[in-house]
């Protein structure tokens, strides 16, 4: 996309946009920040005309294949979703998470009806940490999905009946590509399609199709948001989670392909609100901090000793008031010692 035109590695009738991609990916390996990754992008401007890039787009496209490595054509029966906000009852208010998902139906449990360690039993989620110091709150989102096939009436994906489109599901050229990214549209939970089989709103699914769809399928998804402009030779900041949110399937006793009611759909959202926290940039404002949990205040103690005896004085209130800025939690733990039994 920046400068390539050689014929030998792309269409004759290939035009670059001049756009130098730099990205970098940041993980721990402590335990609150195992289970996702941030991804730092840079888009610079590199266009020799020297102009103005303007009304830019950028889109996430996973194509998920979710299932358990024993299971026969394991991404037959993805599902995807969007979750825009849920209740937090730490802080009592509801929390923006715009975080699009992907999962498997029902976790795949194992013929004797459990979980076992390559259940998939988690759900893998996208979402905005940055864009440049645009506020997340004043961004355009868009999140549709689709399946993808040969065979064009199984390619199919759901979509405003108004402004038609000559087209649906798979956006296969770059038009198509940037029509999708930037049609404002939410699309509905895929195992919702059934209650859209006669919208107002919602072009109608081949009715065959939606029944199938209704419980998984091979489907993806492209979460974008913007529009941005970027000046010549400068660049604008993105940073984006990738992460698995633990226990979305937390029943292996599913009736039927599926049973979305008991999706876990809470642990996607306190994901993304655990990472937005870490990351440390509100509404995408600011320099990231990167910071976890900090512990409390060192209590301040005495010790003194006599014989073969030992006593430690704790002045702990200090420490038992301090708030974690992360958790906003009082999280200082004592540990009780009991009077021995008998002398040592």
């Amino acid at each position: 996309t920046d400068t390539v035109k050689n014929p030998d590695i792309v269409p004759i009738e290939h035009r670059p946009i001049g756009v130098e991609v730099e990205q970098r990916s940041v993980s721990w390996s402590y335990n609150y920040a195992r289970n996702f990754v941030i991804i730092d992008y840079w888009f610079r401007n590199i266009r020799a005309e020297r102009d103005t890039i303007r009304d830019a787009y950028v889109g996430i496209y996973i194509d998920g294949d979710v299932g358990h490595v024993n299971t026969p054509a394991y991404a037959q029966d993805d599902v995807t979703g969007f979750i825009e906000s849920y209740w937090d009852p730490i802080r009592n208010d509801s929390i923006t998470v715009n975080t699009a998902w992907l999962a498997d139906n029902d976790g795949d449990p194992t013929d004797d009806g459990r979980f076992d360690e390559f259940s998939p039993t988690g759900a893998l989620g996208v979402a905005l940490l940055k864009v440049g110091e645009n506020p997340l709150n004043e961004l355009s989102y868009s999140y549709n999905w689709w399946v993808s096939n040969t065979n064009e009436e199984i390619d199919w994906g759901p979509m405003h009946r108004y402004p038609p489109m000559t087209w649906d599901g798979t956006p296969e050229t770059d038009i198509m590509k940037y029509q999708v990214m930037s049609n404002g549209e939410f699309d509905y939970n895929q195992t919702d399609i059934l209650d859209y089989m006669d919208s107002d709103v919602w072009a109608s699914p081949p009715e065959d199709l939606a029944e199938n769809m209704a419980c998984g399928y091979d489907t993806r998804f492209l979460f974008s948001f913007g529009p941005f402009d970027i000046p010549p030779d400068t660049s604008i900041r993105i940073a984006i989670a990738v992460m698995v949110a633990e226990d979305f399937h937390q029943d292996p006793n599913v009736v039927g392909d599926c049973q979305p009611e008991k999706y876990n759909y809470t642990g996607v959202a306190k994901t993304t609100e655990w990472i937005r926290d870490v990351y440390g940039a509100p509404n995408g404002l600011g320099e990231p901090t990167y910071q976890g949990p900090v512990p409390p205040p060192k209590p301040y103690f005495e010790v003194e000793s006599y014989g073969n005896v030992i006593d430690i004085y704790w002045k702990f209130q200090e420490a038992m008031e301090t708030q974690d800025p992360i958790t906003n939690l009082y999280d200082l733990s004592l540990i009780h010692i009991s009077e021995p039994t008998r002398p040592y």
